[in-house]
């Protein structure tokens, strides 16, 4: 077996290890949807969250009276 079989015995395992992957990748999406979907609305909540923390830290800005200017 010279050089270019060991080049084409290359390329058939990795194309049988991308066929294979390829077939189960479909699964796998599909089984971490619900996840992703937790994940999601768990960043809604903490970001409507750390909204109203931000709210209630700053500081209430009260009017100044207009400075009066004396000719």
């Amino acid at each position: 077996m010279g050089l270019s079989g060991l080049v084409w015995l290359g390329l058939v395992i990795f194309g049988l290890i991308l066929a294979i992957a390829w077939i189960i990748l479909p699964f796998a999406l599909i089984g971490t949807k619900p996840l992703l979907r937790r994940i999601l609305d768990e960043q809604i909540r903490m970001n409507a969250l750390l909204a109203s923390l931000a709210a209630a830290r700053r500081p209430q800005q009260t009017p100044k009276p207009p400075s009066r200017r004396e000719p």
